[in-house]
């Protein structure tokens, strides 16, 4: 008589992604130590930005997580996704401001003798 798993397959999402200036392979599942460990065994990193383990991307690297994680179900998702990467060293950089910051640099502008009108 077979037996019946009753037990769902874990899964386990990869997606290309772009982190310490490197191309990389991002591997993104439930938090689980087991898929932790696997994860750990085959050279992962964890990055708090983007919440996953990571390793470069690379035929080697995706056979291994293929045989690490066999056992799971994989999802392969394209393209990465769109989070900030910091500036290269010595390239300052601002956001956008919003209303309330844009209103406070027109003031400092005026503080120092500027009308303001023409920024």
């Amino acid at each position: 008589m077979a037996t019946i798993d009753l037990q769902p397959k874990k899964k386990i999402i990869i997606r290309k992604l772009f982190h310490d200036n490197s191309t990389r392979i991002g591997i993104y599942f439930e938090p689980l130590a087991l898929l932790s460990k696997k994860a750990k065994l085959i050279g992962a990193e964890w990055t708090k930005t983007f919440k996953c383990w990571h390793l470069s991307y690379n035929a080697e690297n995706y056979r291994a997580i293929k045989i690490a994680f066999g056992d799971c179900e994989i999802e392969i998702q394209e393209g990465a996704p769109a989070v900030e990467q910091p500036a290269a060293p010595g390239v300052n950089t601002i956001g956008v401001p919003g209303p309330k910051s844009a209103n406070r640099l027109l003031l400092q502008f005026r503080l120092i003798g500027h009308s303001g009108n023409r920024l």
